[in-house]
């Protein structure tokens, strides 16, 4: 649903929503405008009780379901408040009363009014409820003031947060049910530092408060979104203590955007090879990262997928020694939109080979990048990742014939750049 020339969603929605309702229908959702950053379409709370009527009548295997009401405005001479609205308003009852009914629903999105004392306890019964997702400018709720039952969220794994302020946030881990996550996703829109006390404290007490009461997380996702108009610097995620509560979570997948680990301290970046030692996909896409920073990275066993802030001009800071390499998994490494390889490529894919025998591409995005510009980086990585190519099957070949007919013979691949580690086993 969407509303064609307004952000509400109109009768003419709920119309067709009505009419095209069946047995078998089991998604309803509404579109959201914005591709960056989504906002979803609101709609009149009449709006959303008849619709909930009907659906919850008419769909009884209705799993995925996305629905923001407006704050009830009847009797306010609110100038979005229609008569006929008003006046079905005191007739018909609120949408979260047809919400109890939609006891197999699995997937639920909708904004603020969620956390409501009276309708949270609703949502929070029904049974096969898997994914929350809620949009509000910020978190309103206070655990005291809602009564839930013992059981409340039973099935809930999935959570995620759309706001704009980060006030409030983490009274939300007063309900218990939230060690039990095993994905959550919080992006925040547009903050200023001087809208927080202390971005740095704040970020870090969000992530120890989720770290203490979400044991369970898996698949972590933060959007810290300091604003880059502004040249806010990102959140410094630079403690020894956070990165330790961390390393007790068995994350797999990691995101953290406008976020770094402050300045090289070997104090901070030696927690890493424990913090992330099972992650497979990790993202921090403003943290700054030079050769002797992505040593720590390469220390992963279990990493596939790297998004950092990469200085790909290869100097003399590039010349790192020999390892016995241990992130054998990575095959992708990427970084910001506006970076581009320069310097001897050869001697850079070497250096990036020695950190990852088994990397297979380094990837730029496309974004908002000027077509001259566009077409001279994506030729320099392109010959990046063609020299990655070319030194990885030759460091592997010249492996097997050391393996079968010893080094001496290897002396076939002086001619051909390789790598040498001081214990070599790139096999996949």
């Amino acid at each position: 649903m969407r509303g064609a020339n307004s952000p509400r969603v109109s009768g003419d929605q709920l119309m067709w929503t009505t009419l095209l309702a069946s047995p078998t229908l089991r998604e309803i959702r509404t579109v959201s405008r914005g591709k960056k950053r989504p906002f979803p379409s609101l709609m009149a709370p009449i709006t959303a009780s008849l619709l909930l009527s009907k659906v919850t009548s008419q769909c009884p295997d209705l799993q995925v379901l996305s629905i923001f009401p407006e704050p009830a405005l009847a009797g306010t001479g609110n100038h979005k408040e229609n008569i006929f609205e008003a006046f079905l308003t005191f007739s018909q009852p609120p949408f979260h009363h047809y919400l109890a009914q939609a006891r197999q629903l699995r997937e639920l999105a909708s904004n603020g009014l969620l956390l409501q004392p009276d309708v949270l306890p609703i949502v929070a019964s029904l049974p096969s409820l898997v994914s929350l997702d809620i949009y509000t400018p910020a978190i309103d709720f206070d655990a005291d003031d809602t009564s839930l039952a013992e059981n409340a969220f039973p099935s809930l794994q999935r959570l995620g947060l759309y706001l704009a302020s980060n006030q409030g946030t983490t009274d939300l881990w007063g309900i218990s049910a939230l060690r039990q996550l095993t994905s959550l996703r919080i992006e925040f829109r547009d903050q200023h530092n001087d809208d927080t006390d202390d971005p740095d404290n704040w970020a870090r007490d969000l992530l120890s408060t989720i770290a203490k009461n979400s044991p369970n997380l898996r698949h972590l996702h933060v959007n810290f979104s300091l604003c880059d108009s502004c040249e806010d610097e990102p959140c410094d995620l630079g403690d020894p203590g956070l990165l330790e509560e961390l390393s007790a979570l068995p994350l797999e997948t990691v995101t953290l955007e406008s976020a770094w680990f402050g300045i090289h301290d070997p104090e901070v970046f030696d927690y890493i090879p424990t913090t992330f030692s099972k992650v497979t996909n990790l993202s921090m896409p403003t943290l700054s990262a030079s050769p002797n920073t992505l040593v720590y990275f390469a220390k992963l066993p279990k990493l596939q997928h790297l998004v950092l802030d990469l200085n790909l001009t290869h100097g003399a800071d590039w010349d790192l020694e020999p390892t016995a390499p241990v992130g054998l998994a990575l095959h992708t490494l990427e970084t910001k939109d506006n970076c581009a390889p320069l310097g001897d490529l050869v001697a850079l894919a070497k250096s990036l080979l020695l950190l990852w025998p088994n990397l297979q591409r380094v990837v730029c995005p496309k974004d908002d990048v000027p077509s001259g510009t566009k077409l001279t980086r994506n030729t320099l990585i392109s010959s990046l990742n063609a020299s990655i190519t070319t030194i990885r099957e030759a460091t592997k070949l010249k492996q097997v014939i050391i393996e079968k007919y010893g080094v001496a013979e290897s002396v076939l691949f002086d001619f051909l750049p390789t790598v040498d580690y001081l214990l070599l086993d790139s096999k996949e």
